[in-house]
């Protein structure tokens, strides 16, 4: 190799090639400070938009982590790449990537840094065309429209009703986080039917919401509702589209704060960001119409959606106070460009509570109630001793996937049954598919195994729960299935050589879970593994879980009585 020329490879059949470089290590590289701060500028760069919220505000998760715009990743993965590039007088890069997101960074390398980029692939690179993403939201905002001017028509013979003083707007997937909560609510409230566009036609919601008033939002469309919304659509089209002002303006703060030159790369970010939200967010509009037409005095989120950020910004513009029960566990990004957006947020405990205190700014949190998490309170009651030395006990192992990029997925997968297929403690492994996720793709992979391990691996894609309670070991990279491991009684372990891009959730970053960041140490673990261990391990966690997430009390309880108050 020529001593002015790189090799950048994202495959990982080039992984043994010494000459090769892999994207994966040079992001690696990156400590978890350069990650927080990248994460920090880009939480708090001043975009100017308009009325009646912030469109960088809701779309900013999906600008900059990888499943979407990958902002974030690329632009320390172009830090790095800078410093090599300088530091071996590098003047030719061949680079073989399959991803776009890194065949567009290194046309921005190829223009900032002064160095010749040959792709060992014939594939030109893309851009995202705005037009393609706009005709899409287009059609879905024609089908939205209509269905309101259906509601308006219906508006002439059945008058609207008013609305309580409190509106719920649950997570689509994640009800049960919420309705615990709502059956100890003693006041009046309203719960918002699952978005569906011919809701004229299906005015249901699905069995979870069927003994509870439901807000139907089209049905309160008004004209001035749909003027705002078509308002909002056009000037979106205009300064996004055509003007491109959020991309222009994010690449001006981009520079004056990191002296970064990233166009394309932005460009990219931008258009992922946007995609497939815009007309999501014109829905929300007429929110800022229902909201000024009814005495609203607070609004419960369980969710960290585009849609669901767009909510809590015309509620603060309004006034009205907002709770939010988060889904998840307890992560830093729940409140990145967000936490000044909402009043109050319950967390899991106390563990949860002073872990956002250590890692963000408390000037800057909302109130944070630490009441407990009313679904992990009922696992406690579910809770079984999993791990038996019994002959007759099969020893099951759990891979928790969780959904995400497939060179992610497949590494993880692919490393993780190595792991497992001969170990001599193992009888049986299952892969538990995310609720998102297809299982097919993991059916692909298995098939590439000999029949003897096919027979061993079996896939389910739900009933978490009693997967849980029958196994001896869990493995994930990071998700709240691996609390739930641990609140179940069962060790759980993770593999993550992907951070500081996924990062660790607070327990495992701060609790007794053993993290692998590559497949040589996941190796040496089961290598040494023996059912002692594992018990021991066991113990740890539980203990661990039931101090950091059983405050004392009925927290479905505690949540309702605090929103009544507030």
């Amino acid at each position: 190799m020529a001593e002015n020329e790189l090799k950048i490879s994202d495959r990982r059949e080039n992984a043994f090639d010494e000459n090769f470089i892999l994207i994966q290590d040079i992001i690696r590289s990156s400590n978890k400070s350069s990650y927080m701060d990248t994460k920090k500028m880009l939480s708090n760069a001043q975009i100017n938009d308009w009325p009646p919220f912030s469109i960088y505000n809701a779309v900013w998760k999906h600008i900059m982590f990888n499943r979407k715009g990958a902002l974030i990743e690329l632009i320390l993965l172009y830090n790095g790449l800078e410093n090599k590039i300088h530091s071996s007088n590098t003047d030719i890069l061949k680079v073989d990537v399959k991803e776009q997101k890194y065949k567009v960074l290194f046309k921005d390398i190829n223009k900032n840094l002064n160095v010749d980029v040959e792709f060992v692939s014939e594939d030109t690179v893309k851009l995202p065309r705005y037009s393609k993403m706009f005709f899409k939201d287009f059609v879905l905002t024609i089908v939205l429209l209509f269905n309101q001017v259906i509601w308006l028509l219906y508006s002439l013979v059945i008058e609207k009703p008013s609305l309580p003083e409190t509106v719920i707007f649950p997570s689509q997937g994640r009800e049960y986080c919420i309705r615990p909560v709502i059956e100890y609510l003693q006041n009046q409230f309203i719960v918002e039917q699952t978005t569906t566009r011919i809701s004229w036609f299906r005015n249901n919601c699905g069995g979870s919401w069927n003994n509870v008033d439901r807000l139907v939002r089209d049905r309160h469309i008004t004209l001035k509702g749909m003027s705002d919304e078509i308002s909002f659509f056009l000037k979106t089209f205009l300064d996004v589209y055509i003007h491109r002002s959020l991309e222009r303006q994010l690449k001006s703060e981009l520079s004056e704060n990191v002296n970064l030159k990233l166009p394309y790369t932005i460009e990219f970010a931008v258009n992922k960001g946007l995609q497939g939200n815009i007309h999501s967010l014109v829905h929300v509009v007429m929110l800022d119409d229902l909201f000024s037409r009814n005495e609203i005095k607070r609004v419960v989120v369980g969710g960290n959606s585009p849609r669901m950020r767009a909510i809590n910004d015309i509620c603060k513009q309004k006034d009205i106070n907002v709770h939010y029960i988060p889904h998840s566990i307890v992560h830093p990004k729940e409140l990145f460009n967000k936490g000044g957006d909402i009043s109050k947020m319950y967390v899991s405990g106390e563990f949860s509570k002073q872990y956002l205190q250590k890692h963000f700014n408390k000037n800057k949190l909302p109130e944070i109630d630490p009441s407990g998490r009313p679904y992990l309170q009922n696992l406690l009651n579910d809770i079984t001793e999993n791990l038996e030395t019994g002959d007759n006990k099969k020893f099951q192992a759990t891979i928790a996937t969780q959904k995400g990029e497939d060179r992610v997925r497949e590494k993880f997968v692919r490393t993780s049954l190595q792991c497992l297929v001969e170990h001599k403690l193992v009888d049986e492994i299952i892969i538990k598919t995310h609720p998102n996720e297809d299982a097919t793709y993991y059916r692909d992979i298995i098939s590439s195994y000999s029949k003897e391990y096919q027979d061993k691996i079996k896939i389910k894609d739900s009933g978490l729960e009693q997967v849980l309670q029958k196994s001896a070991l869990v493995i994930t990279i990071n998700s709240n299935v691996g609390l739930e491991s641990i609140l179940n009684g069962t060790p759980c372990i993770t593999y993550n050589e992907w951070m500081p891009i996924i990062p660790s959730f607070p327990y495992v970053e701060d609790g007794p879970v053993p993290v692998f960041e590559s497949e040589t140490e996941l190796e040496m673990f089961f290598n040494e593994l023996c059912l002692q261990d594992l018990k021991t391990l066991q113990s740890k966690q539980k203990s661990f879980g039931r101090d950091a997430y059983f405050p004392d009390g009925n927290a479905a309880k505690k949540i309702a009585r605090s929103i009544e108050n507030n």
